[in-house]
């Protein structure tokens, strides 16, 4: 297992104790690195701080961070080490940072220095592992590194772990609003950092007017006209024969095809994109009709369903179904469960669904439970049918499928309660306000989507009111989905 430990030292050359942590660790057959989390001077990084762009320090930090975790087992941090007088500045960075690497602080200070720094840390949500005067590696200092386990995951570190996964096979990602602002200087980011190969649909003249005016540079990002491009006249007789026996006309299919959604699924259809993002000016609906009109469900699967990914500090979940259908059917909140797994192992969950209710287990005998019981059945049924080997219950309470003690009282004997990652509901109602409810209540959330399920390709949907962040994440998502669907992953 990958773990990361965070050197903060005062009075001490933390970078020799970081050296000797190493040499040690190689000793025992471990592959350790040490990283600095910042390249800038500490004075640059206070004039960031000052200006309000804080969060550009912590994705800097975070990116060093996990560079050093892909060469290596263990990561060792080097924090920092404040000249000022009131050493604030530094003490807020480095416990923002283990709380962001997850990572275990070991705190090389004077006693009484460490009981101060220790409660910051910790409030933080942190983990201090290990204090020490001396800066000396001794055989304990060595055990709390070697037994330091945490399942816990920052919101940034969770973005960062997304886009490094992006990253390691590039798809071609259309973007059909390409027009539209915050999706121009979303494509400037996404091409800079690698993490896919941006597609804007539009009059070129256009776009490039908007980047300048927006001080964007556009380089490694493709711009795709629509109704002069060589390929409309293939796109619109392709949809035609697709959609003839629907009545579709010529005439017709050429009007669609100057949609940038059509256009844009077109493209993915005939293999000239890998997923499509849209909806930051265009409904549900608009991203989603050509989708289903052509390039239709998985196999399994007859319904597509909209699954948010929630992330809290230090855990996340996916919630399904968001954002589709209303009032699924047994058979469709089963079809829901299993296009939910995918999701889920995109972003790097090993998944354990848990089918929702107001009771859990047998403990009530209202017909809506008696649903929720059969349609969990039928999802065993169809997982066990398609060759998916993955845990199943319900029906459970939000209580007793998250919180490993209420588990333990309402349904000891279950592999799931306690532990669940996928949560299914019973309908749209419950599900939109569930997600909603948990993402304004939680202190520090992110929630992603609605991220469509159950297509052949990806297709997903952004909120009208998405900012540039949101559309980065969700085209980190989509890439994913495109390389689990090549068999890339």
């Amino acid at each position: 297992m990958k773990k990361s430990v965070y050197l903060i030292g005062y009075n001490h050359d933390i970078s020799k104790v970081a050296e000797n942590i190493k040499n040690e660790l190689k000793k025992i057959g471990r592959n350790a690195d040490i990283f600095m989390p910042f390249t800038s001077s500490e004075q640059k990084l206070k004039e960031t701080f000052a200006s309000g762009n804080y969060h550009l320090i912590i994705e800097e930090a975070i990116s060093n961070h996990n560079k050093t975790l892909l060469e290596s087992d263990i990561a060792i941090g080097i924090g920092l080490t404040d000249s000022g007088n009131d050493g604030y500045f530094a003490v807020k960075i480095n416990a923002d940072l283990t709380s962001n690497f997850s990572s275990g602080a070991i705190i090389i200070a004077p006693k009484e220095q460490s009981k101060l720094i220790a409660p910051i840390i910790e409030s933080k949500r942190g983990d201090v592992i290990y204090t020490s005067e001396s800066g000396e590696v001794t055989k304990e200092m060595l055990d709390a590194i070697l037994n330091f386990e945490t399942s816990k995951i920052s919101v940034k570190m969770f973005e960062a772990q997304m886009i490094d996964r992006a990253k390691k096979h590039k798809q071609r990602i259309v973007l059909p609003e390409g027009t539209c602002e915050r999706v121009i200087r979303a494509s400037e980011v996404l091409a800079k950092r690698g993490i896919c190969h941006p597609i804007l649909l539009g009059d070129e003249q256009e776009i490039k007017k908007t980047a300048s005016k927006l001080n964007i540079t556009l380089d490694g990002v493709t711009i795709e006209p629509i109704e002069t491009n060589e390929k409309f006249n293939d796109y619109a007789n392709t949809l035609y024969e697709l959609r003839k026996e629907k009545g579709l006309t010529p005439e017709q299919a050429r009007d669609l095809m100057k949609d940038c959604g059509y256009f844009g699924t077109m493209m993915i259809y005939k293999d000239d994109a890998d997923g499509m993002v849209s909806g930051a000016e265009h409904t549900t609906a608009h991203t989603i009709r050509p989708a289903l009109q052509f390039v239709k469900t998985k196999k399994g699967v007859s319904v597509v369903s909209g699954s948010f990914v929630m992330v809290f500090k230090h855990k996340y979940f996916v919630f399904a179904d968001c954002g589709v259908t209303p009032e699924p059917t047994t058979d469709q909140l089963a079809e829901i469960a299993i296009s939910s797994i995918e999701t889920a192992k995109a972003v790097g969950l090993e998944p354990k669904i848990s089918f929702m209710s107001f009771s859990t287990g047998d403990s009530s005998k209202d017909k809506t439970v008696e649903i929720t019981k059969e349609a969990m059945n039928k999802a065993k049924e169809l997982a066990k049918s398609l060759g998916i080997d993955v845990e199943i219950d319900g029906p459970l309470q939000f209580d007793a499928a998250i919180d490993e003690e209420v588990a333990k009282h309402k349904l000891p004997n279950s592999k799931v309660a306690g532990k669940a990652n996928i949560f299914i509901f019973p309908d749209l109602n419950c599900g939109n306000n569930c997600y909603k409810a948990v993402q304004r209540a939680a202190e520090e959330s992110l929630a992603l989507g609605p991220i469509l399920q159950g297509l052949k390709k990806p297709v997903n949907d952004l909120s009208r009111g998405c900012t540039v962040p949101d559309i980065i994440n969700l085209v980190s998502i989509t890439a994913m989905q495109a390389q689990i669907n090549k068999g890339l992953v």
